[in-house]
């Protein structure tokens, strides 16, 4: 009789779980709390091999064990409500990318396929190692390109991402792409792309 009543106040408060409501729940909770043991208690100890002591904590640690899942769920759907969020966020980054990459292609200029290399600071790549470009500035991964035949400053669209001209070494028509490390140099080859003059 008593592990009926008990499994129906447990039954109630999972429903929050899934309502997601904390009034709801805490209400539910507060009863159970106010509720009166020794009612239990009573009926309890006419059961054989069961004492109101042993019933009280057995209803106590469904009480937590049920709290317990509660946070655990909360948890979750808060992580979830997370993740939901930064899903959204890097769609709409690369949704306002692609638009702006549109809005450059459509005001560039097409220059034509160029070969494509890599290069870094080492000795191997720029004969001293560490040095600055022939324009004068330290060269950037992801930004610096040689190239001769255009200003220095120039910027080319390869790929999807807009370098500028800041060093020399190729003829026009052969962009070399600065790398971090040799090792990324060689692993970048030599390949051919589409090349557009960015307009600012």
């Amino acid at each position: 009789m008593v592990f009926k009543k008990i499994t129906s106040v447990l039954l109630a408060a999972s429903m929050f779980v899934f309502s997601q409501a904390d009034p709801v729940y805490a209400g539910i909770r507060d009863k159970a709390s106010d509720m009166d043991l020794n009612e239990y208690t009573a009926e309890a100890v006419s059961e054989p091999g069961e004492s109101g002591q042993e019933v009280s904590s057995s209803f106590e640690e469904m009480i937590e064990d049920a709290e317990a899942e509660l946070e655990k769920r909360r948890r979750a759907a808060y992580e979830a409500a997370e993740a939901a969020k930064a899903e959204a966020a890097a769609a709409a980054q690369a949704k306002a990318e692609a638009a702006a990459l549109e809005a450059m292609l459509a005001s560039a200029e097409y220059l034509g396929r160029f070969t494509l290399t890599a290069y870094c600071h080492c000795a191997a790549c720029c004969s001293v190692a560490g040095n600055a470009t022939a324009s004068g500035v330290m060269p950037t991964t992801g930004h610096t390109v040689a190239m001769g035949g255009v200003p220095f400053g120039t910027k080319l669209l390869i790929n999807g991402t807009v370098y500028t001209v800041e060093d020399r070494g190729t003829p026009y028509g052969h962009v070399d792409i600065f790398m971090d490390s040799h090792e990324e140099a060689l692993r970048f080859g030599m390949s051919s792309a589409d090349v557009y003059l960015v307009h600012e």
